[in-house]
């Protein structure tokens, strides 16, 4: 029944004729009765309903989220949810640990975790606190329980972190092995290093395994090793992929991120890199190899091999082609590509995906024309990408003469997962001149709650916040240290 029927038939709204189902025969109607009420209950009243909410726990189970329900929200879970919702975060945590306890039964320990959970995408102390009541569950035989609380560390950053240890110790488990690896490897924990290349190898579809590789690969892993399997990786899959592309999996996708991570130390790549885009070039493919040119922009100078066939992709006037255009900059660093693109474009750019690269190679090697800084300036006025992409070289080029422009636009972005760590740099590379951003940074480090990023997948906009907080605080060490060291 609808809750529109239930208040014309009763006159009371819906939550009243839940509520009053407390006392129901069924215990899964009972318990969603009890939280419903606890949704609206006054603080007074919330340690009597989570108490009777632990006694139906356990008998619910079958009927809220188990296999045949007609509902995916276990108990825990709307639980759960109904103390984010109320803002109950130290209750949740509490009631987490409680519920994990091996005394309980199984189906109760598992909405422990539900709780934390939970309690870990809503705010950000939760992980460190819980964090190492689920990592004793990891010493226990093997059980749904022991799953679902590895999970529940992997999905954090910070979880995993404090976890490490424990979690290195599931490696072996060929349930939990992979969702292990690819957690350790996004903190940069070589001891995940071999099983995330044999993951690489089998070109099984592994969530943030790319993630991962590039992880490990910027935190110093060998990078010899790591090309190598990239390049089995690639000759396994030979069809060339499109990076962005969410319609289909494409199983080089990880190595590619792997070798971009790596930079010149990839250079041994290069003959692999360059029959993909020959092949994608032979095969008429419009944006196939986009993805083959990006690593060999990242590979740089070492990467000069692939000249003579991206000065024919440049000219080719494919859809994709100024994308060769910086690649050939950063291989050749000869600014006369640079200059010929952009004077082939006007004062007032508005969008062009590779101007901001063009423009700040061209400060940092012999600055910029007239025409160049007032396309730069024009740039900058774009709000979204272009203007946080230019501010560095805006910076560079003019100084502190436009330190007010940059704090007048960048903290606008400070809060964005995507534009938000560029914004950081740009600020923490000014110094003392940001100071007053200051405060602005200690409002978001100090926030109970996470910042609103919207990816469709609650763990990974928990692990957006986390990162974000992370270059926040970097961001404002760097701005205060420099203000202190004045004379």
């Amino acid at each position: 029944m609808t809750s529109a029927a239930l208040s014309r038939r009763d006159g009371e709204p819906w939550w009243h004729a839940v509520t009053c189902r407390g006392f129901d025969q069924v215990p899964a109607v009972r318990l969603v009765a009890k939280v419903a009420a606890l949704r609206r209950a006054e603080a007074m009243a919330w340690p009597i309903l989570d108490t009777a909410i632990h006694v139906d726990l356990e008998a619910a189970g079958d009927g809220l989220g188990a296999p045949g329900s007609r509902t995916t929200l276990t108990g825990g879970r709307r639980w759960a949810l109904t103390m984010v919702h109320r803002d109950r975060e130290h209750d949740c945590c509490a009631w987490a640990r409680r519920l994990v306890d091996p005394a309980e039964p199984a189906t109760v320990r598992l909405a422990g975790v539900d709780l934390a959970v939970e309690a870990m995408r809503a705010w950000r102390a939760a992980p460190s606190r819980l964090a190492p009541t689920l990592a004793d569950v990891l010493a226990e035989d093997s059980s749904v329980v022991r799953s679902a609380a590895a999970r529940a560390l992997c999905a954090s950053l910070t979880a995993t972190r404090v976890a490490a240890d424990q979690l290195a110790e599931v490696l072996a488990d060929p349930n939990l092995g992979a969702t292990v690896a690819t957690a350790l490897g996004s903190i940069g924990d070589h001891r995940a290093v071999p099983d995330l290349l044999r993951l690489l190898r089998t070109g099984d579809r592994v969530p943030r395994l790319g993630e991962a590789l590039a992880a490990v690969a910027q935190a110093g892993a060998d990078p010899a090793s790591l090309v190598t399997a990239a390049r089995q990786a690639l000759a396994r899959h030979g069809a060339s992929c499109r990076p962005g592309c969410t319609r289909r999996y494409c199983p080089a996708g990880p190595a590619m991120h792997l070798l971009a991570a790596l930079g010149p130390a990839a250079a041994g790549a290069v003959p692999d890199l360059l029959a993909r885009l020959q092949s994608g070039m032979d095969r008429n493919d419009d944006g196939a190899p986009v993805f083959e040119i990006h690593v060999l922009e990242r590979v740089g100078r070492a990467a000069e091999a692939a000249v003579p066939l991206l000065r024919r992709y440049a000219a080719s006037g494919r859809s994709e082609s100024d994308v060769a255009v910086l690649a050939l900059l950063m291989m050749t660093w000869d600014r006369v590509v640079a200059d010929r693109f952009l004077a082939e474009r006007p004062e007032q750019l508005r969008r062009c995906r590779i101007a901001p690269a063009l423009v700040s190679w061209l400060v940092d090697h012999g600055g910029l024309t007239g025409r160049q800084h007032r396309q730069l300036r024009h740039l900058f006025t774009q709000p979204g990408a272009m203007q946080v992409r230019v501010a560095g070289a805006l910076w560079r080029c003019d100084g502190p003469s436009v330190a007010g422009e940059l704090l007048e636009e960048l903290p606008k972005y400070l809060d964005d997962d995507v534009f938000g760590p560029e914004a950081l740099r740009v600020l923490a590379v000014m110094g003392e001149h940001a100071r007053p951003v200051l405060d602005h940074l200690d409002r978001l480090v100090e926030s109970r709650h996470r910042v609103a990023v919207h990816l469709g997948d609650a763990d990974a906009e928990m692990r957006a916040d986390e990162s974000l907080v992370a270059a926040v605080v970097d961001a404002r060490e760097q701005i205060a240290g420099s203000a202190a060291g004045r004379p």
